[in-house]
């Protein structure tokens, strides 16, 4: 029975039906790239059985056709029998009406045939699939960004027939999302918009390593940006690729580059009367122009002015961001990266904002808005206003959408203010930052006491004394930690970030598979948060998982436009566990970059070196943490790094005391 079903899988009913059915009309939006998502109007849909988010992943995927029952009861309960399968099928089918609600009316039902109707919800898919078969920059640069990781990321529901299918179209959107990359890296290099072409061209690697001609792009971009040393080091990591997956060497083109390159460098002579040119800052620049006045009431371009100032202090206190001022809006990409323009417009006694934010390099639009507000209240209006495009700014600039799980569960104004800046202070990881941050929070919670993102950093701070402080009693720090985590579940049951911290927790308590249970949940309910994928990726390496691990971090990456250092760390630590010392001490380097002042930095090299057999270095690195944290010792070291095998923390202590780290 098995097989002859199976036999069927990829088949359909009249499939001279493969026509376009009316929309629904619904605001549904369906994610398949990395973990699924369904939304109604912004609203999350909660689809608890996998089975069923598979069923409607397959559904989605082939809008518009007939698919036969017996295809979908193959696809999906292959084992079963067919009047087990059948009921299967139709339980799941009520589990999905129910949870999608007004737009149920997207699934067609007859008794032979399920169809999911053409139009009936926004697909990432479908853009990146018409996308792909468009030249123009602004289509391909709007799609790009929807490959946020491969169909369906983590679902596994061990059906071979399922599998199998689902296999298939991660490799087709994969080379759809690297036709997209690659010419938008192509027009951007023919531009001479270099920056922007490397951006491309990386993740192009990030999609297949073994593209030569993408690490042959990459190094010619880096010597016509003068970095010489970031070519070769390039030509550096295409070798290693090559003769890790393959057994072979570079051909003859990427060496002869290899070579040219090599030979400017060494012609090259510093000029004594160049003066060097400085590095751009890391932040991303923004400028803000005046927010224009549409209304032909005066006052309402004082509204305008006010608007324009109070989102220019917001932005200025993200700190990922370098915010300029101009009384211009003639601005091009010389005055910033992103330019930030709007409108003001009033009708009766309503006001309506209009915001876009357009890309200085390409002029395209990247982002757009509109906000509208009742002017009895003219002031609480500028506030919410104000705050929901500077948290726009967040979500589109720097964290992702894991700006909008944490920062943006609030609408005042100076609540969101407190909450940016405590996070900036948590993220410096000391325990001075860590306790200015705490109050910080109490304030936001004060203003609003249900800002749940709050109360979990909040609880995050009593989480990092637990782990990082020696001063003070972990066990207490973690019952406040939990405190935090219930108060939040009360408040918002099934939200994602509290079960992450619920995570930490049971790991500090080396409880390791309950802490991986309650991440992955963290994961599963809020899968566009950076945060939580990045964490969840921090204990799959503790626990042992290094290739898991990797994978996971690079995911959170991509959902981060401007990720925390800490997502290097732990690649570095995963790439020391898998032997690749040469990997694992070019991250250890950059980590050591990212955060000189962190004593954690110079403990990561010691014990990349260490391990390495590069023991005078590794002596060298603990003289100079010593010399910039005199009691900092093994204790540390046995506080904070809870590995699942006690055998590597043995070995990692035993490393660093030979380098001369004190208990």
């Amino acid at each position: 029975m098995r097989n002859r079903r199976q036999s069927n899988v990829m088949g359909t009913v009249k499939t001279a039906q493969n026509r376009q059915l009316p929309s629904s009309g619904t605001s549904l939006e369906i994610r398949l790239f990395g973990p699924m998502t369904a939304q109604i109007g912004g609203k999350t849909l909660v689809i608890a059985s996998k089975k069923t988010r598979a069923l409607l992943a397959y559904l989605v995927q082939r809008e518009g056709v007939d698919i036969a029952r017996t295809t979908l009861t193959g696809l999906l309960w292959g084992e079963r029998s067919e009047t087990q399968a059948r009921a299967s099928l139709r339980q799941s089918l009520s589990e999905l009406r129910a949870a999608l609600g007004e737009a149920a009316d997207a699934l067609a039902a007859t008794k032979e045939a399920i169809t999911w109707r053409a139009g009936a919800a926004w697909l990432d898919t479908r853009t990146l699939e018409e996308a792909a078969q468009s030249e123009d920059p602004v289509t391909l640069g709007d799609a790009a960004g929807l490959f946020s990781g491969d169909v369906l990321e983590g679902m596994a529901i061990d059906e071979p027939a399922f599998e199998q299918w689902l296999a298939g179209e991660r490799e087709r959107f994969r080379l759809l999302a690297a036709t997209v990359r690659g010419r938008l890296a192509k027009s951007a290099e023919g531009a001479g918009r270099l920056e922007e072409a490397v951006a491309h061209a990386q993740q192009l690697l990030n999609l297949d390593p073994l593209q030569e001609h993408v690490h042959r792009m990459l190094m010619r971009l880096y010597a016509a940006q003068g970095r010489p040393d970031a070519a070769l080091a390039q030509f550096e990591r295409c070798e290693r690729e090559l003769s890790n997956q393959l057994g072979v060497t570079p051909d003859a083109e990427t060496a002869a580059l290899a070579r040219s390159i090599r030979a400017r460098r060494r012609e090259e002579r510093p000029r004594k009367d160049v003066k060097p040119v400085p590095a751009m800052s890391d932040k991303i620049s923004v400028a803000v122009t005046p927010f224009a006045n549409l209304s032909s009431d005066r006052e309402h371009g004082f509204f305008a002015d006010g608007l324009t100032q109070d989102i220019i202090g917001a932005l200025a206190k993200i700190s990922d961001l370098f915010v300029v001022s101009s009384g211009a809006r003639d601005l091009t990409s010389k005055d910033a990266r992103f330019i930030l323009e709007g409108n003001v417009r009033a009708a009766g006694s309503r006001i309506r904002v209009t915001a876009h934010l357009i890309d200085g390099q390409s002029g395209r639009h990247v982002w757009s808005e509109r906000y509208e507000g009742d002017l009895g209240d003219i002031f609480a209006v500028q506030d919410q206003i104000t705050q929901a495009i500077a948290l726009a700014m967040q979500v589109k600039l720097t964290s992702g959408d894991m700006a909008r799980l944490w920062e943006g569960q609030t609408r005042n104004l100076r609540a969101w203010e407190k909450m940016v800046a405590a996070r900036d202070a948590f993220l410096r990881f000391n325990r001075t930052d860590n306790t200015g941050a705490r109050g910080l929070l109490e304030e936001a919670l004060a203003i609003d006491p249900g800002y749940t993102g709050a109360i979990i950093l909040h609880g995050l701070t009593f989480w990092w004394d637990a782990r990082f402080n020696r001063a003070i009693a972990p066990d207490d720090s973690l019952g406040l930690a939990e405190k935090d985590v219930e108060t939040a579940l009360k408040l918002k049951p099934g939200l994602g970030i509290a079960y992450m911290l619920r995570g930490g927790i049971a790991w500090l308590r080396d409880d390791h598979g309950k802490a991986v249970e309650f991440a992955e949940q963290a994961v599963s309910l809020s899968p566009s948060d950076a945060h939580s994928v990045a964490f969840l990726a921090m204990l799959y390496m503790y626990s042992g998982e290094y290739e898991k691990s990797v994978a996971t971090i690079h995911h959170a990456i991509r959902l981060c436009p401007h990720y925390p250092s800490w997502y290097t760390y732990y690649l570095a630590l995963n790439r020391l566990w898998m032997s690749d010392f040469s990997a694992a001490t070019e991250l250890g380097e950059l980590y050591l970059r990212q955060e000189p002042d962190e004593p954690f930095a110079l403990v990561l090299m010691a014990t990349i070196l260490a391990f390495h057999g590069r023991k005078t270095e590794a002596a060298e690195m603990i003289k100079e943490l010593l010399k910039r944290s005199p009691d900092f010792g093994t204790t540390e070291i046995r506080l904070s790094q809870h590995y699942r095998d006690p055998a590597k923390l043995k070995k990692v202590v035993a490393a660093l005391r030979a380098a001369g780290l004190p208990d």
